[in-house]
């Protein structure tokens, strides 16, 4: 058997992709990303230098970081609990760097921007409380418009595997302006970076921006330059 296809019955990693299942002695790190510059506060929706905490008050070196809402306790133990009940219920799939992955939604060609319907006929039934609480949210909202979704993804990080998600921008072009993500399982921790674009636009303290979403938290981003 060869290489590729023994780590094809391993795992789906690809290419230069790794995880602990097909390379455990090997870092999977891909690249050295500097430490966070500033930490998101969902509390008090504004951004701090430095580590994580709510002040409570002005405090200097604060500032707003537009295009993120989080929405913590967004489920109850219970629906998390049926939630994850009805996801087991479909097969995974072995996905990049250690994953699994349940995709649903059409079948998509980024490159020439084409979309083939195939056999898809909708999301899971499952969701259809998800994206209704979504838009309730939404209606007091003044900045956020309604959400209607064309694709939902669920995904497994698993720490004996090694999971993880490599720094990547995503595409705008079909899926829209906007990301939902749900936190299921455990608490979470995503990182904002810039493209090394050289602009003299941007100030340096948004460079990195560090946000913790906890467990049953809720997170929409604005798709900018992130």
């Amino acid at each position: 058997m060869s290489l590729a296809s023994e780590r094809t019955s391993l795992c789906g990693c690809k290419g230069i992709r790794k995880c602990k299942v097909c390379q455990p002695n090997k870092p999977l790190t891909y690249e050295n990303l500097p430490r966070f510059e500033s930490t998101f506060c969902s509390e008090c929706a504004l951004c701090y230098q430095g580590s994580h905490r709510c002040h409570g008050s002005p405090a200097c070196g604060e500032f707003t970081f537009h295009g993120i809402s989080v929405v913590s306790n967004f489920v109850t133990e219970e629906e998390e609990a049926w939630l994850l009940d009805q996801i087991d219920q479909n097969p995974w799939a072995l996905s990049q760097s250690g994953r699994r992955k349940q995709d649903y939604g059409p079948k998509v060609n980024f490159k020439r921007q084409r979309v083939v319907p195939g056999c898809f006929t909708g999301l899971p039934s499952y969701s259809r409380f998800l994206v209704d609480r979504i838009n309730q949210t939404i209606r007091t909202s003044p900045v956020r418009q309604t959400f209607i979704p064309v694709e939902l993804c669920n995904l497994e990080y698993c720490p004996e595997r090694g999971a993880s998600i490599v720094p990547h921008l995503d595409d705008v072009w079909l899926w829209g302006d906007r990301l939902v993500t749900l936190s299921l399982c455990s608490s979470t921790t995503l990182i904002f970076t810039l493209p090394n674009s050289g602009s003299t636009e941007v100030l340096a303290e948004f460079e990195r921006i560090r946000s913790d979403l906890g467990q049953q938290a809720e997170i929409t981003m604005n798709r900018s330059m992130w």
